[in-house]
This record gives C-alpha cells, structure tokens and sequence, in this order.
C-alpha cells in the first residue's frame, strides 16, 4: 500500500492484503491469514492452521476435541481428532501438543456391606 504523498509502497503485515494503489492495508475474513507483503486481495488470503474450507470464501475450525496443522485445508477430514482422554476447545488447534488432558477430580465410592468400590468423576471440561 501507499500512505496519501508517499513515494514508496509499504509491505502489508501477515494477516492482511492492499490491492494495488490501496493506501492502507486490509485484515484477511475470519479464519483466514496472508503472507507479509504477498496478498493482493482477500482471495490471497487462506485458511489458518487450525480451519478448512467450507466453500471457496469461508473457513470454519476444526471440530471440537481435533487440529489441523495445515494451512488452506479443504476438508473437515483434514482435521485430526486428539489422542484419547484429550480435548480441546472448537478449533483453532494447530497441533496435537494444544490437545491437553480433561481437568477431572475423582471421588472413590465405596457401598456399606460391598467389597467393590466406584469411582465418580467430574471433568470440567466434559461436555458429555
């Protein structure tokens, strides 16, 4: 992009596009990013890692308890769902490293005049 009197273009940030005599930059749509100085317009933006498209204009995160490291998916298949006994918040994890263990607290039961104990557990972040 070019400021109004400048007689020098200026690199727009990752994350942003100027078309060509723009004189600012703009922010990629939603759920998607550029390259520094690359993005021409929004169609040069693409889906962040953590997303894939649904259609050509809209990137969506990945379900809850998956990631996705790639850049520009097209698919849903492209995510990966955690290793067990881990989640994560609806999208936007990149890696398996951002899958962590539920938050649970266990309480052992144990039934008068039975030898068989159970155990009750609570998960804070158990949507079941």
């Amino acid at each position: 992009y070019s400021e109004a009197g400048a007689s020098a273009c200026t690199e727009c940030e990752a994350g942003t596009f100027s078309a060509a005599g723009a004189a600012s930059c703009t922010a990629c749509p939603e759920g998607k990013t550029s390259n520094s100085g690359k993005a021409g317009s929004a169609s040069d933006c693409y889906c962040k890692a953590g997303h894939y498209f649904v259609d050509a204009d809209t990137c969506t995160p990945c379900p809850e308890n998956q990631w996705n490291p790639a850049m520009d998916s097209d698919t849903t298949e492209d995510c990966t769902k955690c290793p067990t006994g881990k989640i994560t918040a609806a999208g936007r994890a990149a890696s398996a490293e951002e899958c962590h263990f539920k938050d649970c607290s266990c309480t052992k039961i144990e039934k008068p005049g039975s030898k068989k104990s159970t155990f009750a557990c609570f998960c804070k972040n158990d949507r079941s």
